[in-house]
């Protein structure tokens, strides 16, 4: 699995974090989770964790996120 991800050029952790951060993100604009579920949801179970890992992949808060992207069509995301 390991060769996989590098003869790809990528790595399981870059691909992991790729996929919560598109969940949380879709989550975000279209849920009533609260931040801190959506936050364990992903698999990040600190919730400060989650405030820097989420603020590192879009540059956003998860609130700022969700404010910004609520009842937006994924479509425009």
């Amino acid at each position: 699995m390991k060769r996989t991800f590098r003869a790809n050029g990528t790595s399981f952790k870059v691909e992991l974090e790729k996929c919560r951060a598109k969940r949380a993100k879709t989550l975000l604009a279209s849920s009533q989770l609260s931040i801190k579920e959506i936050g364990e949801s992903v698999g990040l179970l600190d919730q400060p964790t989650f405030h820097r890992s989420f603020k590192r992949w879009t540059g956003l808060t998860p609130g700022e996120f969700r404010n910004r992207n609520r009842n937006v069509t994924p479509a425009d995301r």
